[in-house]
């Protein structure tokens, strides 16, 4: 049946004007057809006289409990009864939420606990396939591509995992990052010049680019913690130096400690100040290293400038001035930079690298234990395949 539907007909079907049998009983069934009559007549009890076959429909049910989302005993209903005849994952995963987004926070607990459940055997999931292969956890990070291509079709069930995933980011690296931007950013100007909602994204995607590049589109996930960021940037109490010192101090060791374990083939203090950078830090890091970051850069212009000679082509002479360009202008090209990004085993070591430096500046309470750090937090085991709730109606 066309989508396009006859007011006429929509008409004729309402005032019970003559139409075959067989005609209503086809009007019934379809969904188009039904939606068009309920809107039209904005009257709730038309969804009585759809076949019991529309009423399995997804698509229907989901447009039910949105149009009518301030009558709560109407959708309750409707969406019990779905989920107790329906078990595709997408279907009854989507209308759960949407079902916690909607009803009143005292009504919505049991779709809040399940949605809460299924979202962590989600995750566990992800985590067993990173403990079965290390390999994986620099390439996945929290594991969101692999959500979204799982459920790319919802984009209801996307917004929940990302709000779920972010919270978990945030959290479990304990990340402040209102201090992050006190770290990096001599005033209140200076951040707003560079962005809020950019800096932000860009501390997300060192933990899960993917996930990072889906909140661009959908900013209103990360609303509140911009807000949230705002609010507080006139409160910024700045550590003691002393207090400072001693961060910086202990993430150096720490992150020398670690390396020491490892059999990377990174240079530890490129390694560390390609880390700072990508925080913001470098600055401080440098200051409470003694390390002079200008004559550096300066041996480095030096021992470029020493390479150009007579033999040298016009594209090595290009790369070459395009390097002393940079290095001038205060940035730096890292050789991590190549590892990362062609070693998963050199990555993983990055992001513990990143993890350690994270935790030892900008958590409230810097843990003394790298294992700590470093590991992927546990979740709470489960036994078998957790199913969405099927609620039943009491006779």
């Amino acid at each position: 049946m066309d989508k396009v539907i006859s007011i006429d007909l929509i008409k004729k079907y309402v005032n019970g004007e003559e139409l075959s049998d067989k005609t209503i009983e086809e009007l019934e069934n379809n969904k188009d057809f039904m939606i068009s009559v309920i809107n039209y007549t904005k009257d709730i009890n038309m969804y009585n006289l759809c076949s019991e076959e529309l009423k399995k429909n997804f698509e229907f049910i989901k447009y039910l409990v949105l149009k009518f989302k301030d009558n709560i005993d109407f959708i309750t209903k409707i969406a019990e009864e779905y989920l107790s005849n329906n078990d595709l994952d997408l279907e009854t995963r989507e209308l759960s939420i949407i079902m916690e987004k909607t009803l009143p926070e005292e009504l919505s607990l049991m779709y809040k606990i399940e949605n809460e459940a299924s979202y962590r055997e989600k995750m566990l999931e992800l985590e067993i396939e990173k403990y079965k292969d290390h390999k994986l956890e620099p390439i996945i990070g929290k594991g969101f591509w692999i959500i979204f291509d799982d459920y790319k079709d919802s984009e209801i069930i996307l917004n929940y995992y990302a709000t779920k995933m972010l919270e978990d980011i945030i959290s479990e690296n304990n990340i402040n990052i209102v201090k992050m931007i006190n770290n990096q950013f001599k005033n209140k100007e200076d951040i707003e010049k560079f962005g809020i909602k950019t800096y932000f994204l860009n501390v997300i995607s060192c933990y899960d680019s993917s996930l990072s590049t889906y909140l661009v589109a959908h900013q209103d996930i990360i609303k509140p913690y911009i807000e949230e960021i705002k609010k507080n940037m006139n409160s910024i109490n700045s550590q003691s130096e002393s207090e400072e010192r001693k961060r910086y101090l202990n993430m150096l060791e720490m992150v020398h400690n670690y390396i020491y374990t490892t059999d990377t083939e990174m240079d530890e203090t490129e390694l560390v100040y390609y880390t700072a950078d990508k925080l913001g830090i470098k600055d401080k890091v440098a200051k409470y290293d003694n390390y002079d970051l200008e004559e550096t850069f300066q041996r480095e212009i030096d021992y470029l400038e020493d390479c150009i000679d007579e033999d040298t082509d016009e594209y090595e002479l290009e790369e070459i001035k395009d390097m002393i360009s940079n290095l001038r202008e205060g940035t730096q090209e890292y050789e991590v930079d190549y590892y990362i990004e062609n070693s998963p085993k050199e990555k993983l070591i990055y992001l513990n690298v990143r993890k350690i430096m994270t935790n030892q500046i900008f958590a409230p309470v810097p843990s003394d234990n790298i294992d700590e750090i470093i590991r992927e937090p546990e979740r709470k085991k489960t036994t078998g395949k957790q199913k969405i709730i099927k609620f039943k109606k009491e006779d």
